[in-house]
């Protein structure tokens, strides 16, 4: 069966770009178009693609100046929302009111761009003395370039702020954003993963017994590190496929930070959390039986551990299959250089000499 992928772009003079499927003797090539492709891989692994990193989700922390522009901010939020002068903005009560913008979806079928506000007040712990602060919460990944410039001039037109943009692109703080990394052509199923993260491992499969969802580091409610079928999750939330009609994974690092905006570009890769890459054919010597327990044993236990459960002739076999397979599938190098075109691509800032 042909595999095709649409995939939407952030430009919305380019409508949406596909990615066809061709031909190359024995097996399909995804032919990848390099706005969206840190690498393909083929035969014998493939065929298969990964994305360049997508900034997922971003929260961002914008200072105010005080309890009195924090008050206006206020007002000028409730008065747009209850009298509907700008239709983007919208408002909700759970324990206490937040603010949404949300404006057209870039293209006919995908999701809309949307922006979480919420009004905070932190009092120290010592001196008791308040502070006032704006918090964003948004996908850059789906709002893009163009949608977010669009959000920061409806929220210039509100908040009545003529040097927003500064604030929010070169003042704002980071708290916490997520990366996505998406392996197209393939399910988790298919993967082996090799954490160096501590924390707990924790997998879902549903009846059937194929893994579809695992989380690694996991801490309380938070994990660092999930992976998961995004097309079950798309149609579970019954949301419109970004990539159609094939399978793929999704990987996700989520990071805590407190570095301003433009220093993003510079954070450490997240990536040596998680190895992530293809399982290899089963070695001619090893059982089918033992190879089929042998691959799951990996995720729970580890490589090592579960090397120590085969018979002792078969160990360096199988470890150097798993690290050949590694070598081939696995390059987070090409991966990471696209960073800083990731996020030129959201239109953020940059420090002088540090632009991509």
């Amino acid at each position: 069966m042909p595999l095709i992928i649409h995939r939407y772009t952030n430009k919305p003079e380019e409508g949406y770009e596909k990615l066809k499927e061709s031909t190359d003797k024995d097996h399909i090539f995804y032919k990848a178009l390099n706005t969206h492709t840190a690498y393909k891989v083929g035969s014998p692994w493939g065929p298969w693609l990964v994305t360049r990193p997508m900034l997922d989700t971003l929260t961002i922390l914008v200072d105010l100046k005080g309890f009195e522009e924090y008050q206006h901010l206020w007002s000028a939020f409730v008065d747009v929302t209850k009298t509907k002068e700008h239709p983007a903005f919208s408002a909700v009560y759970r324990k206490k009111y937040a603010f949404f913008w949300t404006s057209e979806p870039i293209h006919e079928g995908s999701e809309p761009p949307q922006v979480y506000q919420e009004l905070q007040t932190q009092t120290h712990k010592d001196t008791k003395e308040k502070t006032y602060r704006l918090r964003l919460h948004f996908s850059p990944e789906r709002t893009g370039k163009y949608k977010f410039q669009e959000f920061i001039e409806d929220l210039s037109y509100v908040w009545a702020e003529p040097d927003l943009a500064d604030r929010i692109l070169k003042k704002g703080r980071v708290s916490r954003y997520d990366i996505a990394i998406d392996i197209l052509g393939i399910t988790p199923p298919e993967l082996v993963f090799d954490p160096t993260i501590d924390g707990k491992r924790i997998f879902y499969s549903p009846k059937e017994g194929e893994l579809e969802t695992a989380y690694f580091g996991k801490k309380k409610k938070t994990a660092p590190v999930k992976v998961y079928n995004k097309v079950l999750q798309q149609i579970e939330a019954e949301e419109k496929k970004k990539y159609v009609a094939n399978p793929y994974t999704r990987v996700e690092y989520s990071r805590k930070s407190g570095v301003v905006l433009p220093k993003l570009i510079s954070r450490d890769s997240p990536l040596p959390l998680l190895s992530v890459y293809k399982a290899p054919p089963r070695p001619d010597k090893v059982d089918p039986a033992v190879w089929k327990l042998f691959l799951p044993c990996v995720r729970y236990l580890g490589l090592e551990s579960a090397l120590g459960l085969l018979d002792e002739p078969l160990q360096p076999l199988v470890r150097d299959a798993m690290a050949e397979a590694k070598a081939a599938t696995r390059r987070p190098d090409k991966i990471w250089k696209f960073w800083p075109k990731t996020l030129q691509k959201y239109g953020f800032y940059f420090p002088e000499g540090e632009e991509p």
